[in-house]
Parts: structure tokens; sequence; C-alpha cells
């Protein structure tokens, strides 16, 4: 784990030693990977606003978890729709076609 998540590289031989070669190696190839992967924060925001607000692709705990969450708190709900931007009588509901599966 500590190799693919954060790129270290460790021996052991009856104790375990930090490769500091390797290490700084498999990191550079892991931030590479990862810029190769990364979208601008702004491009990735517009994108998500949008799933966010026709609630795409969200477990109807998430909805529900959110939709009472506001409602039992106004001022996260102003704070969730200042966010995303969304209307100001914004409410999170289940798309139509999960509604008719439940």
């Amino acid at each position: 784990m500590a190799e693919r998540v954060h790129g270290v590289v460790a021996v052991s031989n009856g104790r375990w030693t930090v490769d500091e070669k390797a290490t700084a190696r498999k990191r550079k190839k892991l931030r590479d990977e990862r810029k190769g992967k990364a979208v601008p924060f702004r491009q990735w925001w517009d994108e998500e606003r949008k799933r966010v607000e026709a609630c795409e692709n969200m477990d109807p705990a998430v909805i529900e978890m959110w939709r009472s969450s506001m409602e039992l708190s106004p001022g996260y709900g102003d704070e969730l729709r200042a966010f995303w931007r969304l209307p100001e009588d914004f409410i999170f509901e289940l798309p139509a076609a999960d509604k008719e599966e439940s």
C-alpha cells in the first residue's frame, strides 16, 4: 500500500528500510501518471456541478443524506447551494427513473 499510494519503496532484510532512490523514481512515475489524468479544477467543477444538480450517478443514500441535512440545517443548505451555484429553491431528489424503481 505504501508503494502503490505513496510511492515508498521499502525492502526487508529482517528489518524494513526505505530505498530512497527507488522511492524517488516511483514517486516521479506516480506524479507523471496523475498529471496525465488531471483536469483543471474549473473544468472538473463545471462538470461536477452539472452532475450534482442532476443528482447524476449518486447513490440514493447520498441524495437522502444531502436532502435531509439541508432540511435539518438550512444554513448548510445555503452553503451547499452557494458552493455549487444551485438555485435558491434547489433540493436533492431522486431522479425520476430512480423514483419509479423504489
